[in-house]
């Protein structure tokens, strides 16, 4: 679980695996933005969300990815 609020965009779906390469920041933003790009997000709010999600840590970036995606990870990662 990583939030009980909605996302922003919960048509956009994202489900990694955080333990293998798949966790790497990088893949975590392209998987999103990929997500966010199919759902016809524009590219203004493509640049608002990485600029959130590049903002702090890595915690910082997958609880973004989880207010503005239905982000979920496969190996049942918590994320807060």
């Amino acid at each position: 679980m990583i939030t009980a609020k909605t996302p922003r965009y919960p048509n956009a779906f994202v489900q990694l695996d955080l333990s293998g390469p798949d966790g790497n920041p990088f893949m975590v933003l392209g998987a999103v933005n990929k997500a966010l790009t199919v759902e016809g997000i524009s590219q203004e709010e493509r640049v608002r969300f990485n600029d959130q999600a590049r903002s702090g840590n890595y915690q910082n970036l997958l609880r973004v990815c989880g207010e503005w995606v239905n982000f979920k990870p496969l190996n049942g990662d918590v994320i807060l």
